[in-house]
């Protein structure tokens, strides 16, 4: 209402192994037409994914890989027959940095940036951007009342940042200074590394 656009909302778990990828790219193209970007922000941690749980690798993965994965997938072949669009997917700074605290919430996203690369390489060459955004510490519940070394990034800069790349393509960081952060942390020996506690 704000802005005068017009939405559509459809609630769907993107999780669920038998949610209907296909069917909702098409509703979507129904309502607005040919999609020419989509923004695939979804992700969630639990409380339990603490090292050694396979309670929670199915629901993890299924929510920040699987769902994800599939949504860009679909949209993206949707895409090839005009040779054109944006597909911006959301990992995080723990898929290059994985530890005892959610271990398969970072093996999850280290998954949707692996896909996001092999993704990259199929449908650029088509006219198809992918860009997958390694996000440090943002101002959501995940952080909330949280010490943390490094600031905080709000979800409006974020959102700022996110639209103001359109165009580019690839793995970026933000705040960009996660890139050199995660460059040390990536070659440090592991009996410094596994001291750490962040």
């Amino acid at each position: 209402e704000r802005y005068g656009v017009q939405c559509l909302g459809l609630a769907h778990d993107i999780s669920a192994l038998d949610f209907d990828v296909e069917d909702f790219a098409d509703k979507a193209r129904d309502f607005i037409g040919d999609v020419d970007a989509i923004y695939i922000p979804a992700g969630s941690v639990r409380d339990d994914d603490d090292g050694a749980n396979p309670e929670v690798l199915v629901p993890l993965t299924a929510t920040n890989f699987l769902g994800p994965a599939r949504l860009a997938a679909a949209f993206g072949r949707r895409m090839l027959g005009r040779k054109r669009g944006e597909i911006i997917l959301f990992s995080s700074i723990a898929a290059g940095a994985p530890r005892t605290r959610n271990a398969a919430y970072s093996a999850a996203k280290a998954a949707l940036e692996v896909y996001a690369r092999g993704l990259r390489h199929s449908l650029e060459p088509q006219g198809i951007r992918v860009r997958v955004y390694a996000l440090g510490y943002v101002d959501t519940q995940l952080s909330f009342g949280r010490k943390l070394l490094l600031p905080i990034a709000s979800p409006e800069t974020v959102a700022q940042r996110v639209v103001g790349d359109h165009g580019r393509a690839g793995r970026l960081y933000y705040p960009r200074l996660w890139w050199w952060v995660l460059l040390v942390l990536r070659h440090l020996p592991w009996w410094i590394y596994r001291r750490l506690s962040f």
